[in-house]
């Protein structure tokens, strides 16, 4: 019955956005709060500008990265900041989105963050409720670039509210990931060329970036996979074994490898030419050089 009630709420939701919609655009006269967003610039724009100075931020956000209309990277960096700033964030997401590697990813970062998740099973209105009192909706889910627009009625933005709270409390709790699943992409990028038998100096031409950044990275994939402080080739080859024991490349979606572009030939080492051992302690980290 709760479930029926939400979804009921839902619809009538979407329903009142499109109403709303038509009546900002076309009766400005009339007392409904809100603006139109078109062009997805304006509205980030807007959207930092009411975020400012915000306490408590609340999403919904159920559209996976690439169909969405924030941009992940500034969305992400846009959190982070939010978040070292005191604000409380929760979010709401949609359960089929830890399936894929890379959401999960940055779902992850930002509830260890303190981005406080909730997870659900059916898309709902996509919105960003600011301070309980301004609340941006996306004018139409699982578009691109649809645009968005701005409500500050009270009483609309307080049905928001109630539409998230009902959820909030019904979604499912986001699990600690164990294991490979605790890293970022771009460590599961440099472990699966580390698999491939790479020294530090080849992981770093290959991703295009410094050596001081892969033995960055590789601390932190030693730190998340709970390897024990030891010589660090027997570490690396630990964390290979671990790599190899659980990702197959040709049919594992965890498996996340730099794409063809990303990769130098010559930084290339054939993973059949030798053993495990000595290929992965061939690759023995070395302390970078400052510069």
């Amino acid at each position: 019955m709760e479930q029926d009630g939400l979804t009921d709420v839902a619809g009538r939701l979407r329903s009142i956005t499109e109403d709303l919609q038509r009546i900002v655009a076309q009766r400005s006269d009339l007392s409904v709060s809100g603006e139109i967003f078109e062009d997805g610039e304006a509205c980030w724009r807007r959207i930092q500008e009411t975020t400012a100075s915000a306490r408590e931020i609340f999403v919904v956000y159920t559209t996976p990265v690439e169909d969405d209309w924030r941009d992940a990277k500034r969305n992400r960096l846009a959190t982070l900041e939010s978040l070292r700033r005191g604000v409380t964030v929760r979010t709401i997401v949609r359960d089929g989105m830890l399936d894929d590697p890379d959401e999960a990813a940055l779902i992850r970062e930002l509830h260890a963050a303190g981005n406080l998740h909730r997870t659900i099973g059916e898309q709902v209105q996509q919105m960003l409720i600011i301070d309980r009192a301004a609340a941006f909706l996306q004018l139409a889910p699982g578009r691109r670039a649809s645009g968005a627009m701005l409500i500050t009625s009270p009483g609309i933005v307080a049905a928001l509210v109630d539409l998230f709270e009902r959820t909030w409390s019904t979604g499912g709790h986001i699990t600690e990931p164990e294991g490979l699943e605790r890293l970022t992409r771009r460590e599961r990028e440099v472990l699966a060329l580390m698999a491939d038998g790479l020294s530090n100096t080849a992981v770093a031409d290959a991703l295009y970036i410094t050596a001081a950044a892969v033995a960055k990275h590789i601390a932190n994939i030693f730190a998340k996979l709970d390897l024990a402080p030891a010589k660090d080739s027997h570490r690396r080859v630990q964390a290979v074994l671990a790599y190899r024991d659980r990702h197959s490349p040709r049919n594992d979606p965890l498996a996340v490898r730099p794409s063809t572009k990303d990769r130098k030939s010559a930084a290339s080492v054939s993973s059949d030419s030798r053993s495990v051992s000595n290929q992965v302690t061939a690759g023995s980290p070395r302390l970078p050089q400052s510069r």
